[in-house]
């Protein structure tokens, strides 16, 4: 039960920092465009949640790297739903989703691999 606190907490840290950054990357670009902070939002729960399934259920597999599958597909699979004719399809929003999981996925590899 502690190690599922831990991460939740780990977890949750990362989600209300990854908004923050991403507001005050480009204040004019997520002023006034909600939809890039809700992209920027579900990738990076998308990516919190694989992380912490991987650390509770002790799957050395999924990983900071391997976590970016999923959230590679839930980008590009919205992207192809919007292209159908159910809204806006845009690179720019797949970007979004992808850009702060990436963003944390190098910065753990910068520190701790490379």
């Amino acid at each position: 039960m502690k190690r599922i606190v831990s991460a939740t907490r780990k977890f949750f840290t990362l989600f209300v920092l990854s908004l923050a950054f991403s507001a005050a990357s480009s204040p004019s670009l997520y002023a006034s465009n909600h939809d890039k902070i809700a992209h920027a939002a579900v990738g990076t729960a998308i990516y919190g949640v694989c992380l912490v399934t991987g650390k509770v259920a002790h799957l050395d597999w999924l990983d900071y790297k391997t976590c970016l599958i999923p959230v590679g597909v839930a980008a590009v699979g919205k992207e192809i739903y919007d292209a159908q004719g159910n809204g806006d399809a845009s690179a720019a929003d797949a970007g979004a989703t992808m850009a702060i999981p990436a963003l944390f996925a190098g910065i753990r590899y910068t520190l701790y691999e490379w």
